[in-house]
């Protein structure tokens, strides 16, 4: 067990102009470094300041000090001070640090560090550092999910580097660190600041229980790859042979369109059940790498043919899934489709080498399982994939130590291998922490995952796994990258001697964000929505707020939207919610253009909005998430008061509404060719053009918010501006937006004028455009558009009544439809799509906006209802963290099961069951002012700058509510 991280140090601390950005000579994209030096230091408070371009670990003495990972425009570049202090000593010490480079040859700064004792500056970086490769880490693993797609691999036999965290390592064999030169220096930082942030938290987390403890073998079977010389598709076929009555299943392991089996066609994973006999088994792909499971079957030798490039499969891309990774089909050439549908061997030439080996993420995913005597087997596991049973039993000693930091479990000699899977109760993030006793050479396999179904165990990708390769004796590792999951499947290879587990358990790297809220109230099962809300949000506020901590761990600043209200209403991380609100405001500047977008027309005109994912994607924006950044930094102020961070951010949003201004078409609503129009995962008529309600809506919605706080800033000039700008965006949507045979609002505006501007855009990027009849087609309502309309006031009188009837017969109903705007169907939408011609609300972070319109329109009750039945569904179905969109009862349809996109129940709670909300910036005045609701009882508090507010309330036998409520002096109660 490690001692806990240094300290971060909120003094000021100012770089020496000594101290320079260095990096490895020779360093590669991708590969992994250590840079070393000693320091004399004498007995006064020492400093350590450290600022990377990526990710870095800095070691004094051989023990961790501090990572960095946080994340920052090169231009506006950050660096953390840590008091190191307590592990320094009177005299030499070694700093090293260990960094992974993203960046290419363009761009040879990689860090900057300064180590302070009392007034002296005693180490800055300069040349004077030694640098070499961190041989035993494998090249690809990547701190931050995003990049390549690689296992994080240690080889700990190739680990000679221990020295090197000491006094007196001989490093003269190593290189000199290289400078960043001045050119660099000046054509990328335009500034380098503190950061004053906490630093993420390094608390270690041991599993709750085994999911499983097995054996375990290779999955019988037999895996080929045919390779294509020319690029293209490749057909090919081979003979399976049974030998007896038999059942196969064909893997997809990459590459295969489409395959049959004598002419028939069969989906991946459909078990095939064969009769003793001969069956041609032909596919169709690209490099095509194929697994075939079973028993009891011979393959013989691939023939293949490689038709014409223009012979490849046209995509079709099927709204099966509403991400990017959207599953696809295949549209293949007649003749191919002739060729898959012949039962009869064709003359082909020889496939040549087919050999291949599957990857360490496949050997864990196709294994096949033995439950022994004393084994322990999930039933979704058993049911999923029913193992074989053995009476021999596994004879772990102290299988229960691994839930504790103390003792150790010991693994037997084993001829096959040992699987467990251990549950560590819920989703956490960090690094995976190992410790054992083994020979040299014993390779261990970590695959983390979030979640367990009917199906089994959901395992991602080989982003998610550690391959860690023995040396001998005590092995101790702690993950340089950073995993998000539940579950920990390990696997221990076969072998001849006996395995010592001393530790295996997690760092959870996370900001230290707790609730002060502590809401609990009558309705058990609010509560549990309410705990796993807080949970989501927690494992999504890293260095900044992120859509996930498994998938992606991506600043998308929608989803933050929700997961800054969620901190604000029960943690009061102020000064988190404002670095995330700066680091965005950084991407309308033109520092973003210079170092990111450089050559780009859209951003060298200026006609760009603050990204909706940092560092800048997509190159057109999605408008609502810009909106709704602008929106949150209205909402930082209405909870904090902070009139000095309001200004600080005034410029940013200035310049957002600035240019929203000058993208407005000539009727007065925005309009912005080659956006991302996007509300949720639904099938909007949203396309990368025109004039979209639901953009118009938000954008109204914001000039209206910061001309109220533009006159509380004594800026009337620019309020009344912004009041005028609203209104006449407002009353362009009533005019353009409105369809009065529907009676509802449409999503993008579709008219003779908007086809001709269509007609233009298309011309402009060479797209072939639809019909003027087909683009009519393609106009919808939707309870999306129509539900923002009543929320941001758009909407008034009669057309408000049908708006808001739109939205709760959706709830009332309960039926959600996940899409995607980009696969919906041209004409009338099917019932699938868009059941009573609406297009529905499709997933858990529309329902922000959902929650949001019922209670302030009093819909309290079908409000909290629908918080019961869809966040109940979640965990119900085996998660208890919010999922990022919603399963049927029949189809698993997430891909992430912490998602704080879908928290937004635990802002509401607070706000309208609990009821406190704040009337004047900083809670200077608040009311109480619960919902109405069945709920008997409820309690909890509220963080202000000043302090919390606790309220508890409880109805009488009467119904009569009483309220008790302490807060601050500085905060006034009005009601």
């Amino acid at each position: 067990m490690k001692k806990e991280l240094a300290k971060v140090y909120k003094g000021d601390v100012a770089l020496s102009p000594d101290a320079r950005w260095i990096h490895a000579c020779g360093a590669e994209p991708s590969h992994w470094y250590i840079l070393r030096r000693e320091f004399e230091v004498f007995d006064e408070k020492t400093i350590l300041s450290l600022g990377a371009c990526h990710y870095a670990e800095a070691y004094i003495n051989g023990e961790l000090a501090m990572r960095f990972c946080e994340r920052a425009y090169l231009f506006d570049i950050k660096y953390k001070c840590a008091d190191i202090s307590a592990l320094v000593k009177t005299g030499k010490n070694t700093l090293a640090i260990i960094m992974d480079r993203i960046f290419d040859e363009n761009r040879m700064y990689d860090a900057i560090v300064q180590i302070n004792c009392g007034e002296k500056t005693v180490l800055v970086s300069d040349e004077q550092f030694r640098a070499a490769e961190y041989a035993p880490l494998g090249a690809g693993a990547n701190f931050f999910v995003e990049g390549p797609v690689s296992p994080e691999i240690f080889d700990a036999r190739d680990d000679a580097f221990a020295p090197a965290f000491q006094n007196g390592f001989d490093d003269s064999a190593w290189k000199h660190a290289e400078l960043a030169s001045d050119e660099a220096i000046a054509r990328t930082f335009d500034r380098v600041s503190q950061d004053k942030n906490e630093m993420q938290t390094n608390t270690p987390v041991f599993a709750e229980k085994y999911v499983s403890f097995e054996k375990s073998t290779a999955e019988n079977g037999v895996l080929s790859q045919i390779r294509a010389e020319n690029g293209g598709m490749v057909l090919c076929e081979t003979e399976i042979t049974a030998e007896r009555e038999c059942e196969i299943t064909i893997e997809n392991l990459g590459g295969i369109f489409a395959l049959s089996v004598c002419g028939e066609r069969h989906a991946f994973g459909e078990k095939i059940c064969l009769s003793k006999g001969s069956y041609r088994l032909a596919l169709a792909g690209r490099d095509p790498k194929i697994f075939i499971k079973g028993e009891g079957f011979s393959l013989g030798s691939w023939k293949k043919a490689e038709p014409e490039k223009h012979d490849a499969p046209k995509r079709k891309r099927i709204p099966r899934f509403p991400w990017n990774d959207i599953a696809s089909e295949e549209k293949l050439p007649e003749r191919v489709e002739c060729y898959l549908a012949s039962k009869a061997r064709l003359a082909m030439c020889d496939a040549g080498d087919t050999a291949c080996e599957l990857t360490e993420f496949e050997k864990i995913k196709y294994k096949k399982y033995i439950s022994c005597a004393d084994s322990i087997t999930d039933e979704k596991l058993e049911k999923a994939a029913p193992r074989a049973k053995s009476e021999e039993t596994l004879g772990i000693i102290g299988r229960e130590n691994i839930f504790s930091p103390e003792g150790e479990t010991i693994i037997p000699p084993s001829d096959e291998d040992i699987t467990f899977i251990l549950d560590f109760g819920v989703m956490h993030i960090g690094g995976i922490c190992l410790d054992v006793t083994a020979k040299s050479g014993a390779k261990l396999a970590f695959s983390a995952f979030e979640a367990i179904n009917d199906g089994g165990a959901i395992f991602d990708s080989e982003r998610r796994m550690l391959i860690y390769t023995c040396r001998q004796g005590r092995n101790e590792y702690i993950s340089h990258t950073r995993k998000g999951f539940r579950y920990l499947l390990v696997n221990i290879p076969a072998r001849d001697y006996e395995l010592k587990i001393h530790n295996i358990f997690l760092y959870e790297w996370r900001y230290p964000a707790e609730t002060l809220s502590d809401f609990c109230c009558s309705d058990e099962r609010i509560n549990e929505v309410y705990k796993m809300c807080i949970d989501t949000a927690k494992v999504c506020m890293l260095d900044a707020y992120v859509d996930c901590p498994g998938y992606e761990q991506n600043i998308w600043v929608g989803d933050a939207g929700v997961t800054a209200l969620v901190n604000l209403y029960n943690f009061g991380e102020y000064d988190f919610n404002e670095r995330f609100l700066s680091l965005i405001a950084g991407s309308v500047t033109d520092g973003l253009r210079r170092l990111y977008r450089t050559n780009n027309k859209r951003y060298l005109s200026g006609r760009f909005l603050p990204c909706a994912s940092f560092p800048t994607y997509p190159e057109g924006n999605i408008p609502i998430w810009s909106y709704m950044w602008v929106l949150t930094v209205a909402e930082h102020y209405k909870h904090t008061g902070d009139r000095e961070a309001l200004e600080r951010l005034l410029a940013a949003v200035e310049e957002t509404l600035r240019r929203s201004l000058l993208m407005l078409s000539e009727r007065g609503l925005l309009s912005i060719n080659g956006a991302w129009n996007l509300i949720e995962w639904a099938n909007n008529d949203l396309c990368e053009y025109g004039e979209v309600a639901a953009n118009n809506i938000m954008l109204s919605y914001c000039f209206k918010a910061f001309s109220e706080l533009e006159a509380e800033l004594g800026n009337t000039e620019t309020a009344e501006e912004y009041k005028c700008a609203s209104n006449r965006i407002k009353d362009a949507v009533n005019k353009y937006c409105w369809d009065e045979e529907r009676g509802a609002y449409i999503d993008t505006v579709r008219d003779e004028l908007s086809y001709a501007k269509y007609l233009e855009y298309y011309g402009e990027i060479g797209k072939e455009p639809l019909s003027f009849e087909d683009y009519m087609l393609l106009s919808r309502v939707s309870v999306q558009t129509n539900t923002l309309a009543v929320m941001y006031g758009v909407a008034e009188g009669e057309r408000r009544r049908q708006a808001l009837n739109m939205l709760i017969k959706n709830i009332e109903d309960g039926i959600y439809v996940a899409g995607s705007p980009a696969y919906r169907t041209v004409g009338t939408p099917s019932e699938e799509e868009a059941p009573g011609g609406i297009v529905r609300v499709g997933s858990p972070f529309f329902m922000y906006f959902v929650l949001h319109t019922l209670f302030e329109n009093g819909y309290s009750e079908l409000a909290l209802r629908s918080i019961k039945r869809e966040w109940g569904d979640m965990l119900d179905s085996g998660v208890n963290t919010c999922t990022e969109t919603f399963n049927s009862k029949t189809e698993w349809k997430t891909r992430s099961v912490a998602h704080a996109w879908s928290a937004s129940p635990a802002i509401f709670l607070v706000k309208e069951l609990l009821g406190v909300k704040p009337t004047k910036p900083g809670f200077a005045e608040f009311e109480i002012a619960p919902c109405a609701s069945d709920v008997d009882f409820a309690k909890g508090s509220v963080p202000t700058p000043y302090g919390e507010i606790y309220v508890e309330w409880h109805k009488d036998e009467n119904g009569k509510m009483n309220i008790s409520c302490q807060a601050p002096k500085e905060c006034i109660r009005i009601r």
